[in-house]
């Protein structure tokens, strides 16, 4: 209710500056959209790199984690009317219906500090979807990632993901969430729904960082 309302309120708005935009609904304005990179396509290979592991079996994003993507991916921390029009961004690579979408979850805690899992309000604009936000919890508060070298990221989330059985068990999964960086969280969130059953694990991330 609260995003549908910022999203009345700011219908208009780009995503990053927040400079208004014409009724075209475009994301981001045409400063904003000539800074920003696609993503290249590439292989679970390639994002070994950044501490993938083979839980994993593809990885999407729609851009590089730079230009103006990081400011829009900021305000969305901070701002749920920024994720409709971020989620447009990643639509076309949802994948197939038939997969089961999961957000990465936020604890508790930070989900009350913030009032909102950004990764929630992503998964919920897929249109077409099976979205599940019970599927996947984080039993254990953890420190913000930003913050931390990546062989400390990968211990500071080792173990503090469960997923529920019954809910994954034989089923493709969709795994949404905002930025990819070192991959430590998705790897540690995919290695818990391959753990419950989860046939398939693919992630989706509006960008993600070059290796």
């Amino acid at each position: 209710m609260i995003s549908t309302a910022l999203e009345l309120l700011f219908p208009n708005r780009c995503v990053a500056c927040l400079d208004w935009l014409d009724r075209s609904r475009r994301p981001f304005c045409g400063a904003c959209q000539s800074s920003l990179i696609a993503a290249p396509p590439t292989t679970i290979e390639a994002i070994e790199a950044i501490e993938a592991i083979e839980a994993i079996d593809q990885v999407r994003s729609a851009f590089l984690y730079q230009g103006a993507i990081v400011a829009a991916i900021v305000g969305l921390k901070r701002q749920a009317w920024r994720a409709a029009p971020l989620a447009r961004c990643i639509a076309p690579w949802a994948g197939c219906p038939q997969q089961l979408v999961i957000p990465v979850p936020l604890h508790w805690r930070r989900l009350r500090e913030r009032g909102y899992n950004q990764g929630a309000l992503l998964a919920n604009r897929l249109s077409g979807s099976e979205v599940d936000h019970l599927a996947l919890r984080r039993v254990r508060e953890t420190v913000a990632q930003s913050s931390l070298s990546a062989p400390a990221r990968r211990a500071n989330v080792e173990g503090a993901f469960v997923a529920d059985r019954e809910r994954v068990v034989g089923r493709s999964v969709l795994l949404v969430d905002d930025v990819l960086t070192t991959g430590a969280t998705v790897s540690a969130c995919s290695t818990a729904l391959r753990a419950a059953g989860a046939v398939r694990v693919d992630v989706l991330t509006i960008a993600r960082t070059m290796p």
